[in-house]
């Protein structure tokens, strides 16, 4: 296999496989299905390489492998006893569905959500050093909820609910998806998006890790019920509960109750004073949180974000904490505040504060440990907090030449680049997007399809370029921007059902 000769490895594996049947040796069995299973990715042929890696119970490499799956539905039904079946299967056969989930046509992914939700019924014990099946459906049921009947997304609450009941602070393998599931069901089901939200409110409310996935993924969804975030966050958030302080901040009511919060972390201690006894603060959080307090007090903030991204003695990490700070806040500052931190910004966007501490640490090749503190520059960084900063005209323009230039000179932090440059009115950002539609990086390409979008004359060639992207993200924002009639209904046919989704969402 490994010298490309993939016919003899197939006749070799296929008798190994044979030879194991014939002789009831089962570890020869799941072996022989892995080789195969790699032997098909070799040859480039992912759906049959996840029927093995199934059959092998190989969790990892399904993941692997359902990345590699070309832009097409997929035929994936779920076997028809799923539930009766072996437990190292069932587990499989639900990772498989969490990570396919995306391209499996409706009727299918329905088809999987009723066998795990199913399995979550029978709430079976796990059995000792043994992979959980009741987690894995839970990762399906998270994954295919998109796709879900009303009937179906109430199961899954009545039986996910009673997981919010529990001491704060504790932790449950299912939280992550647990938070997922919420949102998406906030999202596509109305009627229950009361229920679903409520519970949301109830988990950010409950520990700090649920709180994360909520707020950094689920604002959205709470901002369809801001009467509901208002009841259940205002009077913790009046106690000093910073979680309850930020989703009132975020979802933008009752944001003056969120001023105790505030205040408890205010000042922010210079830069170089953090102790042991004084940890170092969150500093994005304090910008966010800074939106219930006085223009004094968020003038002195970013006065401090400034001087802890120019304090050459942090680490590189810590003043890029500061300087996207200074972007989440610069909205909410006046305009000379604003002016006055341009400058600076833009001269960390032109690389003329780069050089921290610990920017040399050392990684010799036969090192057991390596650490890696990101990219020593900051000039992306200052961009966005430049971008952020900025004012529509002359300044605007800076930030986009200044842009251009990282981008023809530097392959670094492309992602917060892009950010920057959606900050910024399109008219100021003078890029054309029909030669950043064919990059190879799907960020740009990205880029291209917000200038696309915007752009009153915009080709007609270039924007059936982006709506038939191979990137699943970039054909996203099409659906929910572009308003070319041909271009929606391509797109309310895409195979990602991530995709096509979004066209109607966005109609409404």
């Amino acid at each position: 296999m490994q010298k490309g000769r993939l016919a003899d490895a197939a006749q070799a594996v296929g008798a190994y496989r044979s030879r194991s049947t014939v002789t009831a040796d089962w570890s020869g069995e799941q072996e022989a299905e892995h080789l195969l299973g790699l032997l098909h990715q070799k040859a480039e042929q992912p759906e049959q390489a996840l029927l093995h890696h199934l059959a092998a119970g190989d969790v990892d490499e399904l993941a692997t492998t359902a990345k590699l799956l070309p832009e097409n539905p997929l035929d994936f039904p779920p076997h028809q006893n799923l539930i009766e079946l072996a437990n190292w299967y069932r587990v499989s056969a639900f990772r498989a569905a969490a990570a396919t989930a995306d391209l499996l046509p409706d009727d299918q992914a329905r088809g999987w959500l009723d066998a795990a939700l199913a399995e979550l019924d029978l709430n079976r014990p796990t059995l000792p050093r043994a992979a959980s099946a009741a987690h894995a459906a839970f990762a399906a049921v998270a994954a295919l909820l998109s796709a879900s009947t009303p009937e179906q997304a109430q199961r899954f609450l009545s039986h996910s609910n009673p997981l919010l009941d529990r001491k704060p602070g504790t932790h449950r393998r299912t939280d992550r998806e647990h938070m997922q599931a919420l949102i998406v069901i906030a999202h596509t089901h109305p009627a229950l998006r009361e229920t679903a939200i409520r519970s949301m409110c109830r988990a950010l409310l409950c520990a700090d890790h649920l709180a994360v996935s909520i707020l950094n993924r689920g604002v959205a969804a709470l901002a369809l019920c801001p009467d509901i975030v208002a009841e259940q966050c205002t009077p913790p958030a009046r106690e000093g509960n910073t979680n309850a302080a930020l989703a009132l901040v975020l979802v933008e009511t009752n944001i003056a109750e969120a001023a105790t919060a505030a205040r408890s972390q205010l000042p922010l201690p210079p830069p170089g004073s953090g102790s042991e006894d004084h940890p170092r603060k969150d500093l994005g959080t304090l910008a966010l949180l800074a939106a219930a307090v006085g223009a004094p007090e968020r003038e002195a903030l970013s006065d401090s974000l400034i001087a802890h991204a120019l304090h050459r003695e942090d680490a590189a990490f810590q003043r890029r904490d500061a300087l996207h700070a200074l972007a989440a806040l610069a909205p909410r500052l006046g305009h000379d505040t604003r002016a006055r931190h341009f400058t600076t910004a833009m001269e960390i966007a032109r690389g003329h504060h780069d050089g921290s501490a610990d920017d040399d640490l050392p990684n010799e090749p036969f090192d057991r440990f390596r650490f890696n503190l990101g990219p020593t520059t900051l000039r992306p960084d200052g961009l966005l907090a430049a971008a952020c900063l900025a004012r529509p005209g002359q300044q605007s323009a800076d930030v986009s030449a200044c842009a251009l230039e990282i981008l023809q000179t530097h392959d670094g932090d492309r992602e917060t680049l892009v950010r920057a440059l959606f900050q910024l009115q399109w008219q100021d950002v003078h890029l054309e997007p029909a030669s950043l539609a064919i990059h190879s990086d799907h960020l740009i390409r990205l880029l291209a399809t917000g200038l696309w979008c915007e752009a009153e004359d915009a080709d007609p060639v270039t924007g059936q370029v982006l709506a038939g992207d191979r990137n699943a993200l970039v054909r996203q924002y099409m659906a929910m921007h572009a308003d070319k009639a041909h271009l929606q209904e391509l797109l309310r046919e895409d195979p990602r059902r991530s995709v096509r989704s979004r066209v109607p969402l966005h109609q409404s």
